[in-house]
């Protein structure tokens, strides 16, 4: 199409062109009243220009002399900042709960002491300005890589309409009566629900579904990749064995003879040896990368993940299962650096109906990530490697420009958090489609 266009566009000029000469006397005789048409719409225009730079300048002074809090072209106005007030206090409140603290809505909570000798109210004020930062600094990363189109908009007023219709009966006088208690009214409600709006889907625009666009970056995925932990791991079990049918090539657990399990404790205890060994570096034999390869062709490891190693990231789902059951070798892992070995005791228990436990022992060697390692999509370790990665980086920038954001002497002048009632009222429950 944009060929088809500038193809046209040429035949156009050249046509022009061609019947210049013929016409040039009926055009000189047009020649003067033109100019003067042309200067009159020049003066016009720029004075529409003039006027409506005028009038944005003001309307952004006017703005940002409104703001309590503000950075790089982005502010927030009191209402606004109550709003979110009145929202945060219920999610600060329900997370000390969930920690196991009796948190309440109350002056007395407020006053009282945590274990770090600030007071609760202490806490809320200060998560409260960071909660106000991240909101204002995810605003103008959604501002400087998009723009809200007409779809965002009617999205965000169909939101806000439901929200009114549904707390208020349709009525935005109702609506204000209800939301004044709170510090705020429906513009401030409207203007929340756009900065919510634009936090939300910062990050998709940054990142793209699901991180797809880190996979153009391999410099941060690998950067990423630094953050997991990638180990061998060989099992030993000290109660059981797995026997293999040869005719049917099904496995079973079956016990130890007496015999046997001496052997294998024996075995336990010259390889934990060789780890002591190379840690306190007496100069009597180490364990090596190979002790570990036998290990795991002999015993109990899993033969799919020999090759690969295990790699474990606490944001990772897949990491998250494993440690159900293997928490000790996760965490161990954790501790470790690469090159490192040692060995945990496990006793998993089969408390949740799958049939399976373990007693024994799981050696560890833990080494640098493979290069590219988090492409080999059978890996499900890497399942969610891209989406993790994007709210790694994410969390980053948002760090990052936080700092940058200023409290304006009005935010102590007219803000007070911790006298915002609780809103359980008038929200956003989800984005609704506009028509």
């Amino acid at each position: 199409m944009l060929l088809k266009k500038v193809r046209s566009r040429s035949a156009f000029m050249n046509k022009a062109s061609e019947n210049k000469t013929a016409t040039v006397g009926q055009h000189t005789a047009q020649k003067k009243k033109k100019v003067n048409v042309l200067t009159t719409f020049i003066c016009i225009f720029l004075g529409v220009a003039i006027i409506f730079g005028a009038a944005l300048g003001i309307m952004i002074a006017v703005r940002e002399a409104r703001a309590v809090a503000k950075y790089s072209g982005v502010t927030m106005d009191g209402g606004v900042a109550n709003f979110f007030a009145s929202r945060y206090k219920i999610e600060y409140i329900g997370a000390l709960r969930d920690e196991g603290i009796m948190a309440y809505d109350t002056e007395q909570f407020f006053e009282s002491l945590a274990e770090d000798g600030k007071s609760y109210g202490e806490h809320f004020l200060e998560g409260f300005k960071d909660y106000i930062r991240r909101i204002i600094v995810a605003n103008k990363i959604y501002s400087k890589y998009s723009s809200l189109d007409a779809a965002d908009r009617s999205c965000i007023e169909a939101s806000v309409e439901a929200a009114v219709k549904y707390r208020a009966g349709g009525s935005v006088d109702k609506f204000n009566e209800i939301a004044s208690k709170y510090g705020f009214d429906y513009d401030d409600f409207l203007a929340a629900t756009e900065m919510l709006y634009k936090a939300e889907y910062a990050q998709l625009i940054l990142y793209g579904m699901g991180g797809e666009n880190l996979k153009n970056y391999s410099e941060l995925t690998e950067e990423y990749l630094a953050t997991y932990s990638h180990v061998s791991l060989a099992f030993v079990s000290t109660d059981t064995y797995i026997y293999t049918d040869p005719d049917t090539g099904l496995s079973e657990r079956l016990p130890l003879t007496a015999d046997k399990k001496a052997e294998r404790e024996e075995h336990i205890a010259s390889v934990t040896e060789l780890i002591n060994n190379k840690k306190s570096n007496n100069g009597a034999p180490v364990i090596t990368e190979q002790t570990i390869k036998d290990l795991q062709n002999k015993y109990d490891s899993d033969k799919d993940m020999n090759a690969t190693g295990y790699y474990f990231n606490p944001s990772a789902e897949k990491t998250a299962e494993f440690r159900v059951k293997f928490s000790s070798v996760v965490e161990k892992s954790y501790e470790m650096k690469p090159g490192e070995y040692d060995v945990v005791e496990l006793a998993v228990p089969s408390d949740d109906g799958d049939g399976y436990d373990f007693v024994g022992v799981c050696f560890i060697y833990k080494s640098e990530c493979a290069s590219g390692a988090y492409r080999n999509t059978d890996n499900v370790f890497f399942s969610d490697f891209y989406q993790n990665a994007s709210n790694y980086f994410y969390s980053e920038a948002i760090e990052e420009l936080a700092c940058e954001v200023v409290f304006t002497p009005l935010y102590d002048e007219l803000i007070r958090p911790l006298s915002v009632p609780q809103n359980y009222e008038l929200f956003i429950t989800g984005w609704v489609s506009g028509s």
